[in-house]
């Protein structure tokens, strides 16, 4: 007797209308990922400076990535345009886009516009706004943004009550800060210490 198997309609993503930007959000995405992880695992170690150029050059060309499928969808890149692994990597892009206050601030507001719309997730929304907070030396209400450095990972300062953050946390639709700290630390664990030299 043959069995024939079949995949749940539900589990197929429709082809998004615009997946030329996806493609290209997606690449760009990639990319800087890849840069950025090499960057972080050196910092323990502070020989950063070759992965450094690299990552900077890797955020810049992702940042032109997303600028233009900004400016060619008039709106922000959520999950109905591009797809939701584009819409996420938008969101990673965003993130990353430190140098260009101006295109973080455009992409928060219009990420908020998508949230209200219910096309993108709030804790995309949330953690873009975090980021931006940090980046005006401001605390962030969420905490998702961290430090990593030769001593360990750090929860940059967050808002008060410090107590409440994971209530914060939950209101977005974030795991508590504990399970996001665990997770970066498999992602990125500390080197194992060195015994002294004799």
């Amino acid at each position: 007797m043959t069995t024939t198997s079949h995949t749940p309609t539900q589990l197929l993503e429709p082809a998004p209308p615009h997946p030329q930007t996806a493609r290209q959000l997606l690449q760009a995405a990639a990319r800087a990922a890849e840069h950025r992880n090499t960057l972080m695992l050196s910092q323990y170690t502070l020989a950063e400076d070759g992965a450094a150029r690299a990552s900077r050059h890797a955020d810049y060309a992702a940042a032109a990535a997303l600028r233009l499928a900004i400016g060619a969808l008039g709106r922000w890149p959520d999950r109905t345009l591009v797809g939701p692994a584009a819409a996420r990597a938008a969101t990673q892009i965003a993130v990353r886009s430190d140098h260009l206050p101006g295109l973080q601030a455009t992409a928060l507001r219009l990420l908020l516009t998508a949230t209200q719309t219910g096309t993108a997730p709030t804790a995309h929304w949330a953690r873009l706004a975090d980021r931006c907070a940090v980046g005006a030396g401001s605390p962030q209400d969420h905490g998702t943004q961290y430090l990593l450095d030769g001593t360990g990972l750090h929860l940059l300062p967050v808002t008060d009550p410090a107590d409440e953050l994971d209530a914060r946390r939950a209101e977005v639709g974030l795991p508590p800060a504990s399970c996001a700290e665990a997770a970066l630390l498999q992602a990125f664990p500390p080197p194992a210490p060195q015994p002294p030299r004799a």
